[in-house]
């Protein structure tokens, strides 16, 4: 269930997929900057009941 900061329940989602990249290495390959996105899909307001 995904709920916003502000308490609303925005319904069921399910995370897809996550890629993430980091940029600007230090001297020790650290990246200083990671940056990231993630693909959602969207279930309902509610879950089916299965075996029911």
């Amino acid at each position: 269930i995904l709920v916003a900061g502000t308490g609303e329940i925005l319904g069921y989602w399910c995370i897809t997929q996550v890629s993430e990249s980091g940029t600007y290495p230090d001297k020790e390959g650290i990246c200083r900057k990671i940056e990231f996105s993630v693909s959602i899909t969207y279930y309902g307001d509610n879950l089916p009941n299965k075996g029911r």
